[in-house]
């Protein structure tokens, strides 16, 4: 296990924790999830996009494990039968409150110590730092 890429994932999820937060707690326009970033996208469309990618990679990697995480963060795909091989998983929007959470629960995911590879928690804490540069 590569302990710099672990220590740097949860630095990471504790920047982006407290970040979150105060950005959905805030009353001002500018500094809330609906403050919009210089490419066009909300704070919270990119937190959205970040949740995305981190669903993909829980279910590109760890397809079993993935299923019941994606069902306790409201995640979910279109992997019916009929549906292509490649579908994107999408997370559901359980709301501000909460947006903290689900990209803590996913990240987490990402993790050593729940059974990821060093790639898988290295690509996470990547779209970690990605988000949290875009949310300043």
């Amino acid at each position: 296990m590569n302990t710099d890429a672990a220590a740097g994932l949860h630095e990471e999820i504790r920047r982006l924790r407290i970040r979150i937060t105060s950005l959905a707690a805030s009353p001002h326009h500018g500094h809330s999830l609906d403050a919009v970033l210089a490419d066009g996208r909300t704070r919270r469309q990119a937190i959205r996009e970040a949740l995305s990618s981190l669903a993909a990679l829980s279910l590109a990697t760890r397809p079993v494990r993935s299923t019941v995480l994606m069902a306790a963060t409201g995640a979910h795909t279109a992997s019916a039968p009929e549906a292509p091989a490649a579908s994107v998983p999408t997370v559901s929007d359980l709301g501000d409150r909460v947006i903290a959470d689900q990209l803590v629960v996913l990240l987490l995911d990402c993790a050593p110590e729940y059974g990821a590879n060093p790639a898988v928690t290295e690509k996470a804490r990547d779209i970690a730092v990605q988000l949290r540069r875009e949310l300043v």
